[in-house]
């Protein structure tokens, strides 16, 4: 199913759009925060979490953590992955955060979690900070 930004981004694809980049912008600096609730099966209890979006400084810290997992070519392409170990932890220990008392949700804890709970979180967090594959589209159209 694809969410608001990717369908805008097929219409436009369909139509030749012309950006005005005289055309004024404007933004807020409050950051996407989403909510997030884990049920634990065994005890029945439920914890809030906020998934939040990074400034720019700690966007970049993730960005040159990753670089270390890539093989580089001698021609300076990447070439391959060293390891996907903790790849969706790493990014949601730096945007995830305990709703009662606002800390970061540590690597470990994630990684305990069920898959299918850690691709759905990191899936939204790369939308939010700008990390997948449609942020460019999105940028341009916004």
């Amino acid at each position: 199913m694809k969410d608001e930004f990717e369908e805008e981004i097929d219409k436009n694809e369909e139509e030749e759009v012309y950006e005005d980049l005289s055309a004024p912008m404007e933004f807020t600096l409050e950051r996407t925060e989403v909510p997030v609730t884990i049920k634990d099966p065994i005890s029945g209890s439920e914890t809030e979490y906020i998934l939040r979006e990074m400034s720019g400084a700690e966007r970049d810290s993730y960005m040159d953590a990753q670089k270390s997992r890539l093989i580089i070519g001698s021609s300076g392409t990447v070439t391959g992955v060293r390891s996907f170990n903790g790849l969706q932890a790493m990014l949601l220990a730096r945007c995830l955060y305990t709703a009662s008392d606002n800390k970061l949700v540590d690597s470990k804890t994630i990684q305990g979690w069920k898959s299918s709970v850690q691709n759905a979180l990191f899936e939204r967090a790369n939308k939010i900070n700008g990390l997948d594959k449609n942020a460019e589209k999105r940028a341009k159209n916004a």
